[in-house]
Formats: structure tokens, C-alpha cells, sequence
């Protein structure tokens, strides 16, 4: 892949970006992962990206299988956000913060709504294919906004096999709620433009 020149900014940014592919997730970078999957070490998730001049929203949904068989989740985060200046660290990356106003969670198996119900994230009563607001709890490994209203994150483009315009954000293997906890490293899957 060829290093792209230019930093996102809002106009290259605006539209919406889609995984190319579904992403594994190691199951210990999962709260309740035994409960998403049982007799396994890894889910598989996708993520789509809308950005419309400052505002911003993540969709994102899991399996159990990669060939999305059966489906474990989704959800939705979504806010307002903030380019800085380039983030030296990486190479053509742009520092970002992205403040949450919403995070709504929905569950399609019986396990994990009795997990969340248990857990009384949301309402505390949970069915599978019933979306809940999550703002004020959490569910699962999606924190409250309270514990992580803001995440500080960066931004690169690249090109990918045939020349599409991929977008990467940062390495998600820790919190990333404070400005020194910010990636250093890019995540190794990225987003590509669909628009």
C-alpha cells in the first residue's frame, strides 16, 4: 500500500466509510465475551463510518462466525468531533477527538440479553433484536459516556489493493479516554470511502 499524501480534513472525510472485510476481534478485548462465544477465542466485527461536517457515527455489528451466520450484536455510537493537527507518532495521521452524545445496543441471542439483564445495562430488560439506549450504562465491552464520553483518537488515509481510498483509525487495544492514552499505532483494518 501507498502512503497517502494528504491528512483527513472535513471535506475528505464527509460520506461514509464501510469494513472492507469482517475484522477479527480477540475475545479478551470483549467484556461478556463468553457469553457471545462459548467454545471459541475470537468474533468477527464490521464497522461503518458516517461523517457529515462535525458530526459523526460508528455502526458497528458482531458475529460469532465469519461468514455472518450467526449475529451477535449491534450498535451504534455517535457525536461530534474535532480535527487537531498532525499526529507525529504516525506517519500521515491527523490527531481527532470524538465526543459521544449516544450509544445504542442491541443483542441477538437469548445469552446475551440475559447477560445484559443481569447486568442491568439499559432499561435492565433485555430481548434479542430490541435496541437499547446504552448512554447512561454501558453493555457488554461499550462503556457509558460517562466513563468514556470522549475518545482521542487519529486519522489516516492510505490506498488499498486496487487503489480505493481506505481510512484508518487508531489502534484500539486500550482505552483511549485521555489525551496521552491517544494510539500511537494504527488500527490494522481499515474503512473504506463507499461514497
Amino acid at each position: 500500500m501507498s502512503k497517502s499524501n494528504s491528512l483527513p480534513d472535513w471535506e475528505t472525510l464527509a460520506g461514509t466509510w464501510q469494513s472492507p472485510a469482517l475484522e477479527p476481534m480477540p475475545l479478551h478485548e470483549a467484556a461478556g465475551a463468553r457469553a457471545m462465544q462459548p467454545n471459541g477465542n475470537q468474533i468477527f466485527i464490521s464497522r461503518t463510518f458516517d461523517f457529515d461536517d462535525k458530526s459523526w457515527r460508528v455502526r458497528f455489528s458482531g458475529w460469532a462466525d465469519s461468514q455472518r451466520i450467526s449475529r451477535l450484536f449491534d450498535g451504534i455510537g455517535e457525536g461530534n468531533f474535532e480535527l487537531q493537527d498532525a499526529w507525529s507518532p504516525v506517519p500521515g495521521a491527523r490527531a481527532a477527538i470524538f465526543h459521544f452524545s449516544r450509544r445504542l445496543f442491541v443483542v441477538h441471542t437469548p445469552q446475551l440479553a440475559q447477560k445484559l439483564s443481569e447486568s442491568r445495562a439499559g432499561d435492565g430488560h433485555w430481548a434479542p433484536g430490541i435496541q437499547q439506549d446504552v448512554s447512561l450504562t454501558g453493555a457488554l465491552f461499550v462503556p457509558s459516556i460517562v466513563k468514556v464520553g470522549v475518545e482521542y483518537d487519529m486519522l489516516a488515509f492510505d490506498s488499498g489493493p486496487n487503489g480505493e481510498r481506505d481510512l484508518y483509525l487508531g489502534d484500539r487495544s486500550h482505552e483511549m479516554n485521555q489525551p496521552d492514552l491517544r494510539p500511537k499505532k494504527r488500527n490494522p483494518f481499515p474503512v473504506r470511502r463507499m461514497n
